[in-house]
């Protein structure tokens, strides 16, 4: 699968936040957006995701732009992780994992054994085995986080969009979901797109990064040519100090 952006531009009444830019998403490669409160992240990612319509360009997944793909197929197709998600009518943990297995069912068809499966294999790699009958209202935001994380690994779809997937997340879980969803990508040739608040998740995690700068500017390419002290202290505003690491890139305020 393939996901082009061709001389997208997003406006947010007289600003804009995206000047036109051009990006192309190919199968197996991970994806972080970054970029300072406001610069228009979570809206990128709505509009990829079909949800956001006001934007000039294109966005064309397999050659085919996302407005003439019926709503059922592309949620076959991606999956979207909203920042926050609020339930009018919570149920069990298991029931919430199932949601994701809509579009791949027939009008009022019943789960199958095989679904189950499924959903209690996505629980289980979120570190929520045996929260199947657990209340949906007796979890903890961590907890509330990785199930939606599961239920999203349940649709199974292609192209991942994930709006801060470590939002919620102690240490732990923090690395544990990333190195999942990093998994997707080099085992089962997936494509991950999140929005990440820390730069240093993004260094150890994505192979390629968005940048998303406040006066519209957009850089995109691999996260080794991008992931600068410089480029970082432009785009956050503040200065950004690279500390010498064996593991990986480690950037800390200065």
């Amino acid at each position: 699968m393939k996901l082009q952006l061709e001389q997208l531009q997003l406006q947010r009444g007289q600003r804009t936040l995206c000047k036109p830019f051009d990006l192309s998403l190919e199968d197996g490669q991970c994806w972080g957006i970054l970029g300072s409160n406001g610069s228009g992240k979570t809206t990128l990612l709505h509009t990829v995701a079909g949800l956001h319509h006001d934007y000039r360009g294109r966005i064309v997944l397999d050659d085919t732009a996302i407005e003439q793909i019926p709503r059922k197929q592309f949620a076959r197709q991606a999956g979207l992780l909203l920042q926050t998600n609020e339930e009018a009518f919570p149920g069990t943990a298991l029931e919430t994992v199932l949601t994701g297995r809509h579009p791949h069912l027939k009008a009022w068809q019943w789960e199958s054994e095989e679904d189950l499966a499924l959903a209690r294999e996505t629980l289980q790699q979120v570190d929520l085995a045996g929260f199947e009958q657990r209340n949906l209202l007796t979890l903890s935001g961590g907890e509330r986080r990785r199930l939606y994380i599961a239920t999203l690994l349940a649709q199974q779809p292609q192209l991942y969009l994930l709006d801060e997937p470590a939002n919620h997340l102690d240490l732990r879980h923090q690395h544990q979901i990333l190195g999942l969803l990093q998994q997707l990508c080099t085992t089962r040739n997936k494509s991950v797109v999140m929005v990440l608040h820390d730069p240093n998740l993004a260094a150890r995690y994505c192979d390629h990064v968005l940048l998303l700068h406040e006066d519209g500017n957009v850089e995109s390419g691999p996260s080794e040519a991008l992931m600068t002290p410089e480029k970082l202290s432009v785009l956050y505003g503040y200065p950004i100090l690279h500390v010498a690491s064996d593991a990986q890139p480690l950037f800390i305020a200065g």
